[in-house]
């Protein structure tokens, strides 16, 4: 019996040097323990407000004039199979709300367009596909046919 205690009392003193002598081995730590300082502010900090303050003095406001702003002409789609001049330069007219003079020069001529563009392209294109010219005033907000009094010329030249 004493045998066997020995025997027992030796596989554990074994077994017990074998983990102390594992664990006091050279082996890299898994994790790393990171510490943080603990925060000195109880609050967020105040926010900065600027003592100086620009303003613009009072002064009456300034009247928007037509002069100063750009024309802005919106981009057109017109598609014309088969009509007269002057059909052609009224639907233009109507689709940018503006007036037109009925000439009756054009109606004999028949054009076809379809084309997308602005309204001064447009007018122009009709103007070259029948042979004629047209006056497009913005202020006026009018399409006319360009007679000979309103064409515009070259000075004549002296000889």
């Amino acid at each position: 019996m004493q045998k066997k205690l020995f025997n027992s009392v030796l596989v554990s003193v074994a077994c017990a040097g074998l983990f102390s002598l594992s664990s006091c081995g050279s082996s890299k730590q898994l994790y790393k323990i990171e510490y943080y300082k603990p925060s000195y502010r109880q609050s967020a900090p105040d926010p900065v407000y600027s003592r100086l303050m620009w303003s613009h003095l009072p002064e009456p406001v300034k009247p928007r004039t037509k002069s100063d702003a750009p024309l802005i002409l919106p981009e057109l789609f017109v598609e014309l199979k088969d009509v007269n001049v002057d059909e052609a330069i009224e639907a233009v007219a109507q689709t940018m709300g503006y007036g037109w003079e009925n000439s009756g020069a054009g109606s004999s001529g028949r054009i076809s367009i379809h084309m997308e563009g602005t309204v001064e392209e447009i007018v122009s294109e009709i103007g070259r596909k029948s042979n004629l010219s047209f006056d497009l005033d913005h202020e006026k907000k009018l399409i006319k046919l360009a007679n000979k009094r309103t064409e515009p010329k070259l000075p004549a030249s002296r000889r």
